[in-house]
């Protein structure tokens, strides 16, 4: 029998959604982040690849081992785009295409329930001293 209930989420998800239980975060296996480049047979999508790649690779979230979901993710979209554009295919399947698609993007917490609990601090403004301060730094 299979594992029940939710599957675990990354340790970044947890770690930017806060831990209001303050239960101990275990340590996971983790790569470095990144961003590889988008397969030539998807390059209808590439914009999109690299843009949503960027984000989550700032974030921390995409990581190397992440490259296998991260391209079947974006492989089941191009599937779902050109569905949608044939008129063969029924609306079941399509239904289908998006369910798969819907989550890969839970995995990845990029869908409005997965991401509606992440709490994520605004951008820190730099103070007129600061700027001050880097202007006159002198390049090393």
């Amino acid at each position: 029998m299979g594992k029940r209930g939710p599957q675990p989420q990354p340790a970044e998800l947890k770690a930017l959604r806060g831990n209001p239980g303050k239960r101990a975060i275990p340590n996971t296996a983790s790569s470095v982040p990144m961003l590889k480049k988008c397969p030539a047979s998807l390059k209808g999508i590439k914009a999109t690849w690299d843009h949503y790649g960027k984000v989550l690779a700032d974030m921390g979230i995409l990581q190397d081992s992440d490259g296998i979901s991260w391209e079947l993710l974006w492989r089941t979209w191009a599937d779902y785009l050109s569905a949608c554009k044939d008129p063969d295919f029924s609306v079941s399947e399509k239904i289908k295409i998006a369910n798969t698609v819907q989550r890969l993007l839970d995995h990845f917490g990029m869908s409005p329930s997965a991401r509606g609990s992440i709490a994520v601090d605004p951008p820190k403004k730099e103070s007129e001293f600061e700027k001050y301060l880097d202007r006159n730094k002198i390049a090393t």
